[in-house]
């Protein structure tokens, strides 16, 4: 079934409903004015259109979702209520996750630095048994360099 609304006139209406909701117009808020166009579509604005066949119709419009009632204020409280414990719970894993996640990038870190001061310089590098490794002052230099780079990216 096809909608009787234009596309824009819908978005209007939305526009609309968007200010209802916020209560904007009714408590004290620009005013609100209604309009047919040549084409017979309706239109809303807070600026009147330049012909000024609109009606200002701010003073019908009532404030939405204000319940008065205690038992409109009880449905609210029992929807709007507090974290449950497992909402809480949760909440705090995560906040552990995140603290043991940076405490062990500012390890890594730490190890990182202590491993850049060694390569700045004249360096002699070894393998597991104890073997020199020729390596050139290019390649010392890239690697120092490589190895600053990464911890001005993750570190600082």
């Amino acid at each position: 079934m096809k909608s009787a609304f234009s596309p824009r006139s819908r978005k209007l209406a939305w526009s609309l409903i968007g200010l209802l909701v916020t209560g904007n117009s009714a408590i004290g808020g620009p005013p609100l004015y209604r309009w047919v166009d040549e084409q017979g579509k309706s239109h809303f604005s807070d600026k009147p259109p330049d012909n000024g066949s609109a009606a200002d119709i701010s003073s019908q419009l009532t404030p939405l979702n204000i319940g008065e009632t205690r038992e409109a204020q009880q449905r609210l409280k029992d929807v709007f209520r507090g974290p449950t414990d497992l909402e809480k719970a949760y909440k705090n894993q995560q906040a552990e996750l995140l603290r043991r996640q940076q405490q062990e990038l500012q390890e890594s870190c730490a190890r990182a630095r202590l491993i850049l001061s060694r390569l700045q310089g004249p360096v002699v590098f070894t393998d597991d048994s104890g073997q020199i490794i020729k390596v050139s002052e290019d390649e010392r230099a890239d690697r120092e360099r490589q190895l600053a780079e990464e911890i001005a990216h993750r570190c600082d």
